[in-house]
């Protein structure tokens, strides 16, 4: 099944118009909105790559907090409770 989506993306303050079809669960395309009002047509490399981003295998999923040295997955409300010092990144 192929579907399409309409998006702004939030990669930068460029808030580019996409147009992103997905099939079977993919993104198999991503293209300008030429009719998004804020980038008016326009399409930055980024945007353009937002498919190639979404399935990179090695991009974060969940959120990680450090325990004992080592990065650990956790659930969200878990990671929001973290009380994490900007030296501990």
């Amino acid at each position: 099944m192929t579907t399409t989506h309409y998006q702004t993306c939030s990669l930068c303050e460029a808030t580019c118009g996409l147009t992103i079809t997905v099939e079977d669960g993919r993104v198999v395309l991503v293209r300008v909105d030429k009719k998004n009002p804020f980038s008016r047509g326009y399409l930055c490399p980024k945007g353009a790559a937002l498919g190639t981003l979404y399935h990179d295998p090695e991009r974060l999923r969940r959120p990680l907090v450090r325990r004992d040295g080592e990065l650990v997955e956790v659930s969200w409300e878990e990671a929001f409770k973290t009380d994490v010092a900007i030296q501990d990144i």
